[in-house]
């Protein structure tokens, strides 16, 4: 697992070195695949960092304490990722004498074990590993061999978390002095240590216990401790390793903040969360994001160190199996480069994807929960979707319209639940007996359906050509135009209407004030208008759309009274504005 993880850090070192950016994984799958590959890539990551954050805070806690009650170890837990974020919110250079602190703990605590079981090194404790019942049927032949194979994959698969982190370190290469140079060294260097030092501190605790004392211990570190210094330290050695394991938490936690601001500043996340405190120039609000997401994780797994560790493993190892991937794109789009390049050509990334696979196979068939597992991952994977999709089209109007020409069919099949009837009853009051009515975007047409207008009447811009193409078909006798350009203004074609439906248009009107002043012009006086739109998506994110006091003085200012009202529903609220053209003064009811 030592050489597999050091192939992996030369990966990563590439990677840093090519683009040496905070937001690490996700701008390599930008580089390689695009943006909505590499936000699941960035979201997939950000669970990850969250989960493992959790994880380390409980696994930690429970060594020292194996039997405390799951409220003290959420209570104590919460309190250190408290005490965390406030040193990420301080700043790097504070940061920076924290990590170091805790990785000094971390050094004690090896070297203590280390260095006396090398010195006093016991062949005796390295012999009849094959006695253990695991091995019951073990042999040099087809079936022998295959047996062997996956207990020692299942153990690789098990330890292979002691050596993940390395996107963690890509997160802060925007705050390192020549991260081109600097970066790689870091990662692979390191990752040779942390290699040469776990394979060393094997070896060190094998030679001080025999392999099936340590095999039936709970805390073997503990145990380790009191064979070398005596009962009396198994205290101290609890707490060096409960301070150790946090450790590597507060490192996630300083880290991980920066893949936040990478999603925030290319408008796939809440953008201020890219917002940098002016005294600190830290991203306070994606660090008190952090601070949220990490504390419900840990009061949700805090009596199960294996369910989260059973969670987080496959997630990175298919994390690390598509950064690979990014690799393999990105040197067949950019191929001259003059940093840091992993050796062995194709051969290393192909054998890293291969032996990803078959770890992540083998977890599928051994463990009994892979199902759900994965069923819980492609749950957190589906709920970034929607955020994906709201954070596109909330600042990019060619992204929504993109959309619509590719989930035409989509749209029909769920166009009832996004326009609840109460809605389309709203929006179809007292328009049956107007002569001609022009609705800017028709959606997927249920409004023109379920209204008595006769079609004949209904003219529909569109700036979707799919969308038109489809409303052409389902309703052969109404006028549809279909007009990219009917964000910016009114169609020149259009010289007079009675009444105005406007379908998920107003969010992204260039101007709503020009446009307002068009549709004045080419409606009579009293003629009726409506305006609906979706606004506060999961009651958090709004739809670019001007507040409701605002719209009233923008309707006003160009001849229209009207009236807005925000109607609540599950996931989103709808907006409806209706009113009528009047240059008088007067309020709509």
């Amino acid at each position: 697992m030592g050489l597999i993880a050091i192939m992996y850090s030369m990966v990563f070192g590439e990677l840093v070195s090519r683009y040496p950016k905070e937001g690490g994984v996700f701008e390599y799958a930008k580089e390689a695949f695009g943006f909505f590959p590499s936000f699941l890539l960035g979201w997939m990551t950000l669970i990850a960092a969250n989960v493992t954050i959790a994880m380390l805070m409980v696994g930690a806690i429970k060594y020292v304490g194996p039997n405390l009650s799951n409220l003290f170890i959420a209570g104590i837990s919460i309190l250190f990722i408290l005490a965390f974020n406030f040193v990420a919110f301080k700043g790097l250079k504070t940061g920076k004498v924290m990590l170091l602190t805790f990785a000094g703990i971390t050094l004690v605590a090896v070297l203590g074990i280390l260095i006396p079981g090398l010195i006093n090194f016991n062949p005796a404790n390295f012999t009849n590993w094959l006695s253990h019942e695991s091995f019951a049927g073990f042999g040099f032949n087809v079936s022998g061999l295959v047996g062997g194979s996956v207990i020692i994959f299942g153990t690789i698969f098990f330890i292979a978390e002691t050596f993940f982190g390395w996107e963690t370190v890509t997160f802060l290469a925007e705050q390192v002095k020549n991260p081109k140079k600097i970066m790689p060294n870091a990662l692979v260097k390191g990752t040779v240590l942390i290699s040469i030092f776990s394979l060393l501190f094997v070896i060190a605790s094998k030679s001080i216990l025999h392999w099936s004392v340590l095999a039936n211990s709970s805390t073997p570190l503990a145990d380790l401790a009191s064979a070398v210094y005596g009962p009396a330290m198994i205290p101290v050695y609890s707490i060096l390793v409960y301070l150790a394991i946090i450790g590597s938490v507060a490192g996630w936690i300083v880290a991980a903040p920066n893949l936040l601001v990478a999603l925030a500043k290319d408008k796939l996340f809440i953008p201020s969360f890219a917002k940098k405190h002016p005294k600190t120039g830290t991203p306070y609000k994606a660090i008190l994001f952090q601070t949220i997401v990490t504390s419900v994780l840990v009061i949700i797994g805090a009596g199960s160190y294996e369910t989260l560790l059973h969670l987080l493993v496959p997630l990175v190892l298919v994390l690390y199996g598509s950064v690979v991937l990014s690799l393999l794109y990105i040197r067949k789009k950019n191929k001259e480069f003059d940093g840091y390049k992993a050796p062995g050509g194709l051969v290393l990334p192909i054998f890293l994807l291969l032996f990803t696979l078959a770890l992540v196979l083998m977890w599928g068939f051994q463990e009994h929960n892979a199902i759900e597992t994965v069923e819980v991952l492609i749950t957190f994977l589906v709920l970034g979707i929607p955020v994906f999709l709201l954070m596109n089209f909330h600042h990019n109007p060619h992204a929504s319209v993109t959309f619509q020409n590719k989930t035409v069919g989509l749209s029909k099949f769920l166009e009832r639940l996004f326009l609840p009837k109460k809605i389309r009853v709203r929006l179809l009051e007292k328009m049956e007996n107007h002569h001609k009515v022009l609705f800017l975007g028709a959606g997927s047409g249920i409004l023109i359906k379920e209204s008595s207008i006769p079609k004949e009447n209904i003219i529909v811009i569109e700036h979707s050509e799919s969308l038109a193409n489809h409303l052409k078909n389902r309703f052969p006798t109404i006028a549809v135009i279909h007009d990219e350009h009917a964000v910016s203004r009114l169609h020149p074609d259009i010289k007079k209407a009675d009444v105005v439906v406007s379908v998920g248009m107003l969010a992204h009107i260039q101007s709503l004030s020009m446009h307002l002043k068009q549709l004045h012009n080419i409606l009579p006086e009293n003629a009726l208008i409506r305006f609906f739109d979706y606004s506060k998506f999961y009651k958090v994110i709004s739809n670019n759309i001007p507040e409701i006091d605002e719209l009233k003085k923008v309707f006003r200012e160009n001849g229209f009274s009207v009236r807005v009202e925000e109607i609540k529903g599950i996931f989103w609220n709808y907006l409806i504005i209706e009113g009528v053209k009047t240059d008088l003064d007067v309020v709509y009811m």
